[in-house]
């Protein structure tokens, strides 16, 4: 990898995402492709992202170096919100699970990364989109179908996107090294950056089911653990299982400190747009345990150490499967 991204602007493109993926072959790898425009832009499940020219950030970001497939949306997410924040030192914005910014209950940027290549059953290059809503005006939210806004809403400034995209470039390539030299660090700083945990939610689910508990840590795969009442503990739920391959770069991060894991789950990496039949060739690791404590430091002690209630029960849920009741969460205990 580059010590610094290479960057390609264009005035206008359909997707700075599709670019990537149609020419990732013959582009380094940690290359930002930023769009002044875009005319096909698309957030997650498909839905279209309003990309008016000159006004607002379109990038990607090309990850050939995939080191932990699970959280490489990540990498522009946390770049997303440092970039916010030196612009914006006061706005309280935080990143909502899995990987979008927002501010309130308004969402401020939309992550979406796309596999681009898949080798022997894995995937070996992502485009990691990200739309930061900069100067847009309210007027511009009005056929959107979910509560928007942008730091010239939340400001009233009007921002230079020549110089944001620059910082943003910085942001990416610095979250990037983290992300491939010190994943403990950079796993940490995105649960940090996370303001859902220790809060009651409901996640409602693609099913239908609505899942009600407190949201307790982070898997290190992104899932979201919720603490629920056994009778409400949903069978089809995935148990609070990780893998014996975990190493002190992958710690579960969790209001209670120590605690010990196994895995179990067949499930597919999370956040990570792919076929089928891409999915059925990625594999999982096998089942086993281990223990580390809050800062992935390794086996704590040889005492078994549990986070659960008598009646209680830990599942991970996974954004593909659930998505949070924004009306569940209480936004004024956010900070």
């Amino acid at each position: 990898m580059s010590d610094c991204s290479e960057i390609l602007f264009f005035e206008e493109l359909d997707s700075t995402n599709l670019y990537l993926k149609q020419n990732y072959q013959h582009l380094a790898d940690n290359t930002l492709v930023i769009a002044g425009m875009q005319s096909a832009g698309r957030g997650r499940l498909g839905r279209k992202w309003v990309s008016p020219a000159n006004c607002n950030i379109y990038a990607s970001l090309l990850v050939k170096n995939v080191h932990d497939l699970n959280l490489v949306g990540a990498i522009v997410g946390l770049a997303g919100l440092a970039t916010v924040k030196e612009f914006a030192p006061k706005l309280k914005a935080y990143i909502k699970w899995p990987n979008d910014i927002y501010v309130g209950k308004a969402k401020l940027a939309g992550i979406l990364s796309e596999s681009c290549e898949l080798k022997q059953g894995k995937i070996t290059a992502v485009a990691c989109g990200i739309g930061i809503n900069i100067n847009s005006a309210e007027d511009d939210f009005k056929s959107i179908n979910q509560a928007a806004t942008s730091l010239f809403c939340e400001t009233k400034i009007k921002f230079n996107l020549d110089f944001f995209r620059k910082r943003l470039a910085f942001f990416t390539n610095r979250y990037y090294i983290m992300y491939l030299n010190n994943y403990s660090l950079f796993f940490r700083e995105w649960v940090t950056a996370n303001k859902l945990i220790g809060q009651e939610l409901s996640l409602i689910g693609a099913d239908g089911v609505t899942h009600f508990g407190k949201a307790i840590a982070i898997a290190p795969d992104g899932g979201l653990v919720l603490r629920e009442k056994k009778l409400m503990a949903d069978e089809s739920a995935v148990e609070l299982n990780f893998s014996s391959s975990a190493s002190e770069n992958s710690p579960i991060v969790s209001e209670a400190g120590q605690i010990s894991k196994k895995y179990s789950d067949s499930k597919s990496p999370e956040g990570i747009d792919v076929g089928e039949d891409e999915l059925q060739k990625i594999g999982m690791p096998e089942s086993g345990s281990e223990k580390y404590d809050s800062n992935g430091r390794g086996e704590v002690n040889s005492q078994e150490v549990t986070l659960l209630e008598e009646d209680s029960v830990e599942n991970i849920y996974y954004c593909g499967d659930v998505s949070v009741d924004k009306s569940s969460i209480d936004f004024d205990k956010l900070f």
